[in-house]
């Protein structure tokens, strides 16, 4: 009941609303009120079914206004929510697009590195041939300035490229000899100075020697290329055989080739191949 006569006033207001908005409703309603007689009871109770009548065509039309607004907020919200949901549909497919960029991306990124290590690995082998390479075209034009310098000074000291020149089918063999004497005496003081020479075998020459036998002896197991066999060679050779040693033959252990110096004035001679440049008296 409380909550009835609470919303009488407000429903009366609405009436009120309604009949002053529609000016026909309201001239009816006062044309109505002007025929009754509110002495007869019937009149009355008329007016008041009138009345209600009234209220309920007011509440009608109160409920479908309300129900038309209600209505029309959810299409605004369905638009809203259609609208947000084609914008997140729209940000899912971005988002999606960027993930399958980044995953082309890296797929680049990946690819770019295989080639990076591939080229890195090809120039580090390319280093490494060309350093190879350049460490052997040194080594050999060491080893050919130290024979060119070598040579040079078999020259300085013994005349040594000279006697060997020289045609001596002209010269007598004492003339040969004094000359060789010279020449000799030079080169033997270089080779004492670059190589510390010995005999392999230490028996005179013409002796009888087991070969096999006496150079693992001196010169241990693997010994073969300490000596050949020459003359009458049988295919097998017995390990004990005897024969005739013809040459004692040589042995270095120690190789000490000159090399040229900075301030050695032979040094531009050298790398041009020049052993004794040629002499002008003025």
């Amino acid at each position: 009941m409380r909550r009835l006569f609470m919303g009488f006033p407000i429903m009366l207001v609405n009436l009120v609303v309604v009949t002053l908005a529609s000016p026909t409703l309201a001239s009816d309603l006062g044309n109505t009120l002007e025929s009754f007689d509110f002495k007869n009871q019937g009149d009355l109770v008329l007016l008041i079914l009138t009345g209600l009548g009234v209220v309920l065509a007011a509440l009608m039309f109160l409920g479908t206004l309300q129900a038309s607004r209600a209505k029309r907020r959810s299409l605004e919200a369905e638009a809203q929510l259609g609208e947000k949901t084609q914008a997140l549909l729209k940000l899912q497919g971005d988002l999606q697009q960027m993930r399958d960029e980044r995953v082309s991306i890296l797929g680049e990124i990946n690819l770019l590195k295989d080639k990076y290590q591939a080229t890195s690995k090809a120039l580090e082998e390319a280093t490494t041939k060309n350093r190879d390479l350049v460490a052997k075209l040194r080594d050999k034009e060491t080893q050919n300035e130290s024979a060119l310098v070598f040579l040079t000074l078999l020259q300085e000291r013994g005349r040594f490229v000279d006697f060997l020149m020289e045609d001596v089918s002209g010269y007598s063999d004492q003339e040969v000899g004094v000359a060789s004497r010279v020449v000799h005496g030079g080169c033997r003081k270089l080779l004492q100075e670059c190589f510390n020479i010995n005999p392999i075998l230490s028996q005179p020459e013409g002796d009888k020697v087991l070969v096999d036998s006496l150079a693992k002896v001196e010169h241990g197991d693997d010994s073969s290329h300490f000596y050949r066999f020459v003359g009458k060679v049988p295919e097998t050779l017995d390990a004990h055989r005897e024969g005739r040693l013809v040459h004692r033959g040589w042995l270095t252990t120690k190789i000490n080739l000159p090399k040229r110096a900075a301030t050695n004035p032979l040094e531009t001679a050298t790398q041009r191949g020049v052993i004794v440049p040629a002499e002008i008296e003025l």
